[in-house]
């Protein structure tokens, strides 16, 4: 809807006055779009608050915060300082956030979805394409992104991902369900519960931690593991399935299907772990027999 204050606006109320004519009109209007004057007023906005259904034909962009407790859709991209979906958002473009963000409720992006800002997904969140977060990424509802997942800060994983690779300046917690397509790069990947999660490609980190890292484990924290299991529907007798190889410093690995190789300076491996690969390692290996008899030790 074009406000009738904007450029836009007063245009065709001249040509509806009479004022100029309908070949006058087109010539401006080409004119004012090429220059890119034409966009309406109400495209940048100071905040947004939708308790009901809005609709926005093109890009959007809010200067101040997004809280969205109804339905939210825009048919370009939507930039904004602080985003809040507590409803729906349905941005076919890109989503760009400056700030925190918290979905709480559902975000579909058609593009790549970027925040600047720490970003907590309790809802559901689904990007066509990547999903980028500069800062902290906490994930205990549903997270789908077809292509890249990008965090800058610790990444914790409480609920379920499914995207196509992961890359993680710091650590990578799991204690829900992760799976991807391709790669995982991190710092230090955790996974204390061990199974629910797949990588289809490499596993590269500094230090890795898959099954318990303990034999004797606390009371609570068995309590807390089984209750989060029930919680969020996932199975706790399946192991870590990693297609490819795993590429580390230091890793203390048990409950783990590794399709590839293990390269590592440290390696403390259990007997529930299978490897289709060898076993490489440059200081220390620890593992059961029928796991020595696939390893070498490289200088």
């Amino acid at each position: 809807m074009v406000s009738p204050d904007s450029l836009e606006g007063r245009l065709r109320a001249k040509l509806a006055s009479g004022e100029i004519s309908a070949e006058e009109f087109k010539e401006l209007f080409e004119k004012f779009k090429e220059l890119g004057l034409l966009e309406p007023e109400d495209k940048k906005v100071g905040s947004l608050t939708v308790t009901g259904k809005k609709t926005y034909e093109q890009d959007l962009i809010v200067e101040g915060p997004v809280t969205v407790a109804g339905i939210l859709r825009v048919s370009g991209d939507l930039e904004c300082h602080r985003l809040s979906i507590a409803g729906s958002g349905n941005i076919m473009g890109e989503v760009r956030v400056n700030g925190r963000c918290a979905i709480n409720g559902k975000l579909d992006g058609g593009k790549d979805i970027k925040i600047r800002g720490e970003c907590t997904i309790t809802g559901k969140c689904f990007s066509n394409r990547g999903v980028y977060c500069l800062d902290r990424l906490t994930i205990a509802g549903k997270l789908i992104a077809l292509e890249r997942l990008v965090v800058g800060n610790r990444l914790k994983v409480l609920g379920r991902v499914t995207v196509g690779s992961v890359e993680c300046v710091s650590s990578v917690v799991i204690q829900g369900s992760m799976k991807t397509k391709g790669n995982v790069i991190a710092e230090k990947l955790v996974s204390p519960r061990g199974g629910n999660s797949s990588i289809g490609g490499d596993l590269i980190a500094k230090e890795v931690q898959i099954g318990k890292v303990q034999r004797n484990s606390d009371e609570l924290g068995e309590i807390v593991g089984k209750l989060l299991t029930s919680l969020i529907g996932l199975k706790s007798d399946t192991s870590f399935q990693i297609k490819g190889s795993v590429k580390t410093r230091k890793a203390q690995i048990n409950d783990a299907k590794i399709d590839g190789d293990i390269i590592g300076d440290v390696l403390r491996l259990g007997e529930n772990v299978q490897v289709r690969g060898r076993i490489y390692y440059s200081q220390f290996l620890e593992a059961p027999q029928h796991l020595k008899e696939k390893s070498e030790r490289i200088t």
